[in-house]
């Protein structure tokens, strides 16, 4: 990704600044009009300094850090003084095929401020080798650490065109940080359970737009509690669209039906594929069968929950056993119905859905309407 913008008027008026984006960061810096001499690098296997890198700007307080296969201590010294301890021998899973091992990271917080604008060198060592010599370049607002100011600003084409990323001074970082974009999309903001004995849902959530919505369907016995889960929805209020996900009784997707008439029925899963025969709104058979590849890891969490949910017992279970992606105990504390099941039941549901769309929108986009 590239992207640089002004922003005017900061911190004070009169003044403007540059930020561009710094793909070692995953987030924008200040920078200035600077050459950064070249540095031949170190050649010391198994070692990688990350961040600063050759011909990096650095703005804020930042991180350098990196990675070391084997050593007792990791230093590093800046413009040739003295030598500074980093935090060594903490997790990194990515170095394993390197290292064989994970307890490989380094990482020292450095406010760049302190050693003011300008070319700097960074030179990092383990036990005491040298393994990295970097030149790169701080651009600071003028002062050790700014209090008192703010701004926000949306940054047009980022990281795309068409798409829009807004800025806002943080203190805490001095720098600025990415505060929403229209890339990532909606994110679900409100889920609410559904206890009404006639309603068919179970759970259901309101996006963050306030236009998409995301509910759960199930048959619920005399007693108000599922007993079958059958079917993911979705629905977009501005375009007044929606999308059924209809289950089988093993909970595995069994129809797909939208708002524009675009149904598929599915059979045959394995661990990598599904048949589908595609219809119109008449219930028309317009192809099929076609197999289309699937993941069906991303099934198998909502298949589960559907078969507990005709299990009392193994819903207890699954009530326990499968929460891998909610606050356990952030839930146990909740003073309201949303129970970690519901969350769950959402949560599989949603991601069912997802790579049910994904696995279809090659057949939907071949004259077919995309929703």
């Amino acid at each position: 990704m590239v992207g640089e913008y002004g922003v005017n008027d900061f911190p004070a008026a009169g003044n403007d600044i540059t930020l561009r984006w710094s793909e070692p960061q995953q987030n924008f810096v200040l920078v200035s009009a600077v050459d950064i001499p070249d540095n031949p690098p170190t050649n010391l296997p198994r070692t990688f300094l990350e961040s600063p890198a050759q011909g990096s700007f650095e703005s804020g307080i930042g991180l350098i850090r990196g990675w070391v296969c084997e050593a007792n201590q990791v230093e590093v010294s800046i413009d040739g003084g003295p030598l500074r301890q980093t935090a060594y021998g903490t997790k990194r899973g990515d170095t394993v095929s390197v290292c064989g091992d994970d307890n490989n990271g380094f990482g020292l917080t450095f406010n760049w401020n302190a050693i003011g604008d300008g070319v700097h060198n960074l030179r990092a060592l383990a036990d005491g080798v040298e393994f990295a010599s970097v030149n790169f370049a701080v651009t600071t607002l003028g002062v050790d650490f700014l209090a008192g100011v703010s701004v926000e600003q949306t940054l047009p084409a980022f990281p795309n065109d068409g798409e829009t990323t807004t800025v806002r001074w943080s203190e805490p970082q001095q720098n600025f940080t990415i505060v929403s974009t229209t890339a990532t999309g909606a994110k679900i903001a409100t889920a609410a359970a559904i206890t009404d004995l006639l309603n068919p849902y179970l759970v259901a959530a309101l996006g963050a737009n306030q236009s998409n919505n995301l509910g759960v369907q199930v048959i619920k016995g005399a007693d108000g509690q599922p007993t079958q889960l059958t079917a993911v929805t979705w629905g977009d209020l501005e375009q007044n669209l929606f999308a059924n996900l209809l289950l089988a009784n093993n909970g595995l997707p069994m129809t797909y039906r939208d708002s524009v008439g675009f149904e598929v029925r599915f059979g045959n899963f394995t661990q990598t594929t599904v048949e589908i025969n595609v219809f119109d709104n008449n219930g028309m058979l317009l192809s099929g069968p076609i197999t289309l590849p699937i993941n069906f890891e991303l099934l198998f969490p909502l298949q589960q929950l559907a078969m507990g949910f005709q299990n009392p017992f193994q819903s207890a279970q699954v009530n326990v056993q499968s929460l891998k992606h909610v606050h356990m105990a952030a839930a146990a504390r909740a003073p309201f119905s949303l129970d970690p099941l519901r969350l769950e039941t959402l949560w599989a549901g949603g991601i069912a859905t997802a790579e049910v769309l994904c696995a279809l929108q090659p057949v939907m986009a071949n004259g077919n309407t995309l929703v």
